[in-house]
């Protein structure tokens, strides 16, 4: 009997005898120790087949945990199952924010960080960038926190699930900022990759879009950037790649498209 789970797309349905949920670290150690083989499950977003085990999928989101803020160290400790859109309300809540954020708000910060899943734009590092620490469960079901600096830190917090179920992440924080976004329409796809490296880096982040029915053009163009928040003395500079007014004449100049 299979636990008859889907990942997100629906094409890769899991082989697992037992899904389990446990509701605190004790009962995951205990878990895990008691398991020949367990594998951690995130929310399931992955296109792969990686997660799945002929043993036990482990789900996360039952740990009970909010986002706790080091203001002094700029750092959070947040649960490993926690998805971004809970994680950016708790931080944003205490006047803070992450660095860059998944396309998607249902995935987890662990399964995130885990796959090196990436954001967009030419400046931005991928999230498991964010990691300064992570709290683990070992095989023998101990547990053990691993910084970085630590030898074994880069394997560990790109590490596939492979060395452990991560419980619990410390993530670098910076001041909130707020984000503006434009979408340009039907871009030239000739000029896109006349000046893709200009057309990318136009914002804090670029991301296009096509449904591949139009050959010559891209469908969408958006193109975000930082803004600072006034009156918050923590607040973000605003600094991005292009301020102001500047990203649509420079956006539009670029890529020749419609708003």
């Amino acid at each position: 009997m299979t636990t008859g789970r889907a990942n997100w797309a629906g094409n890769v349905r899991f082989g697992a005898a037992e899904l389990a949920a446990p509701e605190s670290v004790p009962e995951l150690q205990e878990l895990v120790a008691g398991r020949r083989r367990v594998h951690a499950l995130g929310a399931g977003h992955s296109f792969t087949p990686i997660a799945d085990t002929d043993g036990t999928l482990v789900s996360l989101h039952r740990l009970a945990g909010g986002v706790r803020v080091s203001e002094d160290a700029r750092r959070a400790w947040v649960p490993a199952g926690a998805t971004y859109a809970r994680v950016a309300a708790g931080l944003h809540a205490q006047g803070w924010a992450l660095h860059n954020l998944a396309s998607v708000p249902h995935v987890t910060v662990a399964g995130a960080c885990a796959t090196g899943t990436h954001g967009s734009g030419p400046a931005n590092p991928g999230l498991a960038a964010a990691v300064t620490a992570l709290e683990l469960v070992h095989a023998d079901g101990t547990l053990a926190t691993i910084r970085r600096g630590d030898d074994r830190f880069p394997a560990v917090v790109v590490g596939l699930g492979a060395l452990g179920i991560v419980t619990a992440v410390e993530l670098a924080v910076e001041p909130a900022y707020e984000v503006t976004q434009e979408v340009w329409l039907d871009v030239p796809l000739a000029r896109v990759q006349a000046r893709l490296a200009d057309v990318l880096g136009a914002g804090d982040s670029v991301s296009l879009f096509t449904g591949w029915s139009t050959p010559d053009s891209i469908d969408q163009v958006w193109v975000k950037r930082r803004v600072a928040v006034r009156g918050d003395p923590r607040a973000g500079s605003g600094a991005g790649p292009t301020s102001g007014a500047g990203v649509a004449a420079e956006v539009g100049e670029l890529a020749g498209g419609r708003r």
